[in-house]
């Protein structure tokens, strides 16, 4: 009994299916936002060096 009932908590309660999962992917997320500003503010800093 205890496996399933731990599926079961693993998929279904959100403190064990959400918080890790969530927190984690926000800050890769964040990681990813700031690495896609930085190589736009560089390529828009080289577009209007070239215009």
């Amino acid at each position: 009994m205890e496996t399933p009932n731990y599926s079961d908590n693993e998929e279904g309660d959100p403190s064990t299916a959400r918080t890790t999962p969530l927190t984690f992917n926000f800050e890769e997320a964040f990681q990813l936002m700031n690495a896609r500003l930085d190589t736009l503010v560089v390529d828009f800093n080289a577009f209007k060096k070239d215009h």
